[in-house]
């Protein structure tokens, strides 16, 4: 499954590449800014879909294990003697306190999710100036396709 993810990542990404090579070598700034802001927000999304699968997994994991010790102190109190019922109390107080950590956990993540997309525009816009630089140094002050030019500063790219 990852390698297929890999794959269909690496071949999105390779597109997006392709595409902002052309808009540079016939010096389309413009088509440019639009793809690279167009990769920018493809690659926060598939970031932001990766942390939210990671998160879920520990969420739903941390939650079964509740679950089951849980049910498994309800089930085991009907059979304990009077001399074990204040760890009872010890391990009721342990699951509700790593109930309340999952809930901080929760609340914490979405927190982060809610700032990382209020910082969405700065970054984009760093990203995309700085993607457009990097290409203007290599391509110099001339567009070579634009003025008719036959050389290719990409081909090794």
């Amino acid at each position: 499954m990852k390698k297929e993810l890999t794959k269909v990542l690496g071949r999105e990404i390779g597109e997006f590449r392709t595409a902002l090579i052309y808009n540079a070598k016939v010096c389309d700034w413009q088509s440019f800014e639009r793809k690279a802001g167009m990769l920018f927000d493809y690659l926060e999304s598939r970031e932001l879909s990766f942390i939210r699968a990671v998160f879920l997994r520990i969420i739903r994991a941390t939650l079964a294990v509740l679950i089951a010790a849980g049910a498994a102190l309800w089930i085991a109190s009907r059979g304990l003697s009077r001399a074990a019922l204040p760890y009872e109390n010890y391990l009721i107080v342990l699951i509700l306190a790593l109930f309340c950590f999952l809930v901080f956990f929760f609340l914490d993540f979405q927190i982060i999710t809610k700032v990382k997309a209020s910082r969405h525009g700065n970054k984009r816009q760093t990203f995309i100036s700085s993607i457009e630089k990097d290409f203007k140094s290599r391509l110099g002050e001339v567009c070579p396709y634009a003025a008719g030019g036959t050389q290719d500063v990409f081909l090794n790219a």
